[in-house]
């Protein structure tokens, strides 16, 4: 009876993990995880971790998920299980160090995960991790290879009519296109699977894809058109407790479109509010943005100048670091442009001659027509 206790609780909250509220589902699975260790039943403690891992992943608690899976990953080998706990906690894990940043890591473990979960035959999660390994090598420059995964997976989700999957197919390549600055592209992939997350009432995929649209319209250049989607995403991130997945990414990235739309100082306010969500969640990229997003800030006041300097440099320093080729770019731009406002022309050309060569390299055409705007101004200068 207790077995089947944990069982009903592990597959009940797996349902609802991107409608339920991540506190209730938490309370469930500790319980289900009290039982199984009294049970003395290490399978079932595995699964119960593994599934609060999620809860927490999906609630945006990175350091809390890597740490159940960590977990998870200990029990199964030391069981040597064959089954889904042979690959899944790898690959869950790897999801973790791409959300964080650590794009390298995460490859690595997803590269490792991917080949155990065709052998085990686990199509749904083998879906995810391809889709997640191509976002991850976008992330780090290399779209082609990214685009080819997610791609080649998006078709096989639709053939075998995995409503998630498809979704997550969606939700994937859009967030790919907007990262590689293809920002129309993003909004039509968003676009295409919101009707079916409306229809399903998959509350996550509403916020994530509004967030998408409003990052990609305002990459357009269009700010205050994203601030509707900003809020429709905020809504739907309050149904389910406020605090979601990626919330330290976006906190950063509305900040940028407060700064365009609003003023300055709201989208300040937002980015110091990011910078603290992303350190919190050991979260190097959204730690990256959120600097980003503060040096913009500051530099519309001509005494802060200096100051948001500051900031640029530890952004392109992270984005170097981490190899985020394309917000690397972002963040040279953002360094130029304050470097020119302040009449240092040597440090100005610097770094709008990198941003420029590696726009073109990275194929980011909007962002090399920025460079070039502003390497004309400090050409008249």
């Amino acid at each position: 009876h207790l077995r089947q206790k944990v069982e009903a609780i592990i597959q009940l909250v797996g349902a609802s993990l991107h409608a339920g509220v991540p506190e209730t589902n938490l309370a469930m699975l500790v319980e289900a995880e009290q039982i199984a260790e009294s049970l003395n039943d290490p399978v079932q403690i595995a699964r119960a971790q593994l599934s609060i891992g999620r809860v927490h992943y999906i609630g945006g608690n990175l350091k809390e998920a890597a740490d159940y899976y960590q977990k998870a990953l200990f029990l199964a080998q030391a069981l040597g299980d064959r089954r889904e706990l042979a690959a899944l906690p790898g690959a869950v894990i790897g999801r973790v160090l791409f959300m964080q940043g650590r794009f390298r890591e995460a490859l690595q473990m997803l590269n490792q995960a991917i080949p155990r979960l065709a052998v085990e035959k686990n199509q749904h999660e083998l879906l995810f991790a391809f889709i997640h390994r191509g976002i991850v090598q976008t992330c780090l420059g290399h779209y082609a290879a990214g685009l080819s995964d997610i791609n080649v997976n998006l078709e096989l989700a639709r053939s075998t009519r995995d409503q998630n999957a498809e979704v997550m197919g969606h939700a994937g390549l859009a967030l790919a296109q907007i990262i590689a600055g293809e920002y129309a592209e993003g909004i039509a992939s968003a676009h295409e699977a919101l009707p079916v997350v409306e229809k399903s009432g998959d509350i996550f995929y509403r916020y994530a894809l509004n967030a998408f649209i409003a990052w990609a319209t305002t990459g357009l250049g269009k700010a205050r058109e994203s601030l509707p989607y900003w809020a429709a995403a905020k809504e739907a991130a309050n149904a389910l407790g406020g605090r979601l997945l990626l919330v330290e990414w976006f906190a950063a990235l509305e900040a940028e479109s407060l700064i365009d739309a609003v003023d300055p100082a709201t989208g300040l306010c937002r980015a110091q509010e990011a910078l603290v969500l992303s350190k919190n969640a050991e979260s190097i990229i959204g730690e990256a943005l959120a600097e980003r997003a503060i040096g913009r800030a500051l530099s519309a006041g001509r005494d802060g100048q200096q100051e948001a300097l500051l900031h640029l440099k530890r952004s392109v320093e992270i984005c170097e670091e981490i190899g985020a080729r394309f917000e690397l770019v972002r963040s040279l731009l953002a360094q130029g442009a304050v470097q020119l406002a302040c009449d240092n022309r040597t440090e100005a050309a610097s770094a709008l001659t990198k941003a420029q060569a590696m726009a073109r390299e990275c194929q980011l055409e909007r962002e090399e027509l920025i460079a070039q705007d502003l390497m004309a101004k400090l050409r008249l200068l």
